[in-house]
């Protein structure tokens, strides 16, 4: 199922369009392992603890009494609540381990774990299988897992930033930490980073961050592709500042420029789906559709949801008929 909006709340849809749950939520997040996470609406000022976990009829399984939740991953979900961060089974259960202040999800039997700015990994057990030694660190994905060390050149404007590599599953750095930024692979291609740096800015914080050289690599730390900002064609031939770009998710990669344009790389770099004005931003595909937030059909209009396929068609809400004069 996914979740849809109707400007107001939220519920969700099958395959076929058709409401399984009306839109009662204030927020969704669509099922992982057949539950999903959803807020209620407010009740008043105080009213924090409005997360829970529903399943596939509807029905609210897990109680929404935490400030927040994440999704379910191998049968355990992250978790916060106004006494403890932790992570809890399907029941609701809450899975022992050491206490510990930020998590990510399992994945490959493993977590990270966050305690006083240092990052490990637990495992289902709540034992600490790789010690708490990095300044970041992320899931595993395809037996490998992006972390990053402490780099004091993290606080100097105008420096490049060095220090995320990738570690196996015994804790060893099997591609060197020479990156500014590393996410989890996928597809066989990790995302990365060169050259990034802070800059001075009129923020109040004085600073803001400079994205670098990007990138795709192999399990071999080499360059499979670089994201130029010249995919897909700009004026005159010239290249446009990368915004943002995301890992691949079904042979696709969600791709921002500074002109405007967006849409989804394929695995050679070259940009496969285009996306039109009408969309404000997508999320990266699942099960052969990608979710979409539709820009206002009038300035000032309420913003909604909808779908793509791998065509970049809009396939949900279906776009309405042509309407031919007689």
């Amino acid at each position: 199922m996914f979740c849809f909006s109707d400007g107001q709340r939220v519920g969700f849809m099958d395959w076929t369009g058709r409401v399984v749950v009306p839109p009662t939520y204030a927020y969704a997040e669509g099922f992982r392992e057949g539950y999903a996470r959803v807020q209620l609406p407010e009740k008043g000022d105080t009213d924090r603890e409005r997360w829970g976990f529903i399943d596939r009829t509807g029905r609210m399984v897990i109680p929404a009494r935490y400030w927040a939740t994440f999704d379910f991953h191998e049968g355990a979900a992250f978790v916060l609540s106004n006494k403890a961060s932790t992570f809890v089974d399907t029941q609701g259960r809450t899975i022992p381990a050491a206490p510990f202040g930020w998590a990510e999800h399992f994945s490959e039997g493993l977590a990270p774990v966050e305690k006083d700015y240092r990052w490990g990994f637990i495992d289902k057990r709540g034992r600490m299988a790789i010690p708490q030694v990095f300044a970041r660190a992320n899931v595993f994905s395809e037996g490998l897992a992006a972390v990053s060390i402490w780099n004091d050149t993290l606080e100097a404007l105008n420096v490049p930033i060095v220090g995320s590599g990738y570690i196996d599953a015994t804790g060893k750095m099997v591609i060197l930490p020479k990156f500014s930024s590393t996410e989890p692979f996928s597809c066989g291609l990790g995302l990365v980073a060169e050259g990034s740096m802070y800059v001075p800015s009129r923020n109040r914080s004085g600073r803001e961050p400079r994205l670098g050289k990007v990138s795709f690599i192999d399990r071999t730390g080499k360059t499979v592709f670089e994201v130029t900002g010249s995919e897909g064609g700009t004026p005159g031939g010239s290249r446009a500042t990368v915004v943002r770009v995301e890992s691949f998710r079904e042979d696709l990669a969600y791709v921002e420029y500074a002109d405007g344009r967006k849409g989804f790389l394929d695995k050679t770099g070259k940009l496969a789906i285009a996306l039109g004005p009408e969309f404000e931003v997508a999320q990266s595909f699942d099960r052969g559709l990608a979710r979409v937030s539709l820009a206002p059909a009038a300035p000032g209009g309420p913003r909604s949801t909808g779908y793509i396929n791998k065509s970049g068609k809009l396939v949900w809400p279906r776009p309405k008929p042509a309407v031919t004069q007689p």
